[in-house]
């Protein structure tokens, strides 16, 4: 794309909230993108002059939206931190201020693992990405499902572990070294990986700097943004109550309140054989206590190799809402022919 259809595109998308979009016939997608974080980022190795990645930012014309080609004006920072951003990722940036909307040109992201950028753009105190939007999920819907299991030794799973690597490498030659997670890393039906470069920004996943005093901040609550690891050691520590984790953990792994299929699970560590005792082994599931290595060996045997959760999520939270939930329902995710006596002891 040119750019003129770009700056055409910037000024009717400028002021769209986020999602996507259709403009001038092109689907789009609007992600806003927190200023703070970005600068927070350590970018210092990006913004080294004698960095391949300064290519294309300092030469590069400031162009208007007419068309017209002006200075590039150097006020209090040497580089916008977004504008060093969108140098790394070789994408176009426009900026607006009081004169008007300006450019700095490139000729678009050419990674092939990176959800493909059209420009990043900035006008007061928002900051936007604009990208083309993609069909890829998150590797993390890939785990969930038994279905989208690979095999370690399919090409399959070697075309995966070789992108992933191509990945690191990629970041690794600007000088980035994000913390990927399988919420940033997506995969579509052909397998093939990109990362969705606003959602690695917008869930920190980068090293950043910052005062010594906001490091870390105390975790509270169980509803802040804090990573797994920050979650932990507060957890080790007990600032954090092992119901507050263990919601957290069940958030982590994709479970959501109020979906039958895949609620939230808080694991019982005792079989309340008595008061203060009765502690279950946890060094294996209880499906495996219960049935015994030989039924789990003879699931692994049968094609494809499988194991049933013992967590049965739908069927436990239905029990639980028995006497609210109509009985079809229940006839539905319990057995129909046990559905009956559970009701009568439900009722009792």
């Amino acid at each position: 794309m040119d750019k003129k259809a770009v700056a055409n595109i910037v000024a009717r998308v400028i002021d769209l909230p986020e999602g996507e979009q259709r403009v001038e016939g092109i689907e789009l997608r609007i992600c806003d993108v927190d200023e703070n974080i970005v600068r927070q980022t350590e970018l210092a190795a990006a913004t080294d002059e004698s960095n391949d990645v300064l290519d294309g930012l300092i030469p590069s014309e400031v162009v208007s939206v007419n068309g017209e080609n002006t200075a590039v004006a150097r006020k209090g920072n040497r580089i916008n931190d977004l504008n060093t951003l969108a140098a790394l990722f070789d994408a176009p940036f426009i900026e607006f201020d009081s004169d008007g909307p300006h450019m700095v040109w490139r000729s678009g992201c050419s990674w092939g693992h990176i959800s493909p950028i059209m420009f990043f753009a900035k006008k007061g105190v928002r900051c936007m990405c604009v990208l083309y939007p993609t069909h890829a999920v998150p590797l993390r819907r890939y785990m969930l499902y038994a279905h989208h299991n690979y095999c370690i030794r399919s090409q399959a799973f070697n075309l995966l572990i070789r992108q992933l690597l191509d990945v690191f490498n990629e970041f690794a030659m600007r000088s980035l070294f994000p913390l990927f997670s399988t919420d940033v890393i997506c995969g579509d039906d052909n397998l093939w990986l990109c990362v969705d470069l606003p959602r690695l920004l917008n869930e920190r996943c980068f090293p950043v700097t910052m005062p010594v005093q906001e490091r870390r901040p105390e975790v509270n609550s169980p509803l802040n943004g804090s990573r797994l690891r920050d979650l932990t050691e507060a957890w080790c520590s007990r600032r954090l109550s092992n119901f507050d984790y263990l919601l957290k953990l069940n958030e982590y792994a994709g479970r959501k309140p109020n979906q039958p299929d895949n609620h939230f699970i808080m694991p019982w560590v005792c079989d309340f054989s008595s008061e203060n005792g009765g502690w279950r082994a946890l060094d294996r599931t209880k499906y495996r206590l219960n049935k015994g290595d030989a039924q789990l060996e003879e699931m692994y045997r049968r094609e494809p190799a499988h194991h049933v959760p013992e967590l049965l999520s739908d069927i436990g939270y239905m029990v639980y809402r028995a006497r609210k939930e109509p009985k079809e329902a229940l006839c539905k995710v319990v057995r129909s022919k046990v559905c009956m006596a559970l009701l009568i002891i439900v009722v009792r």
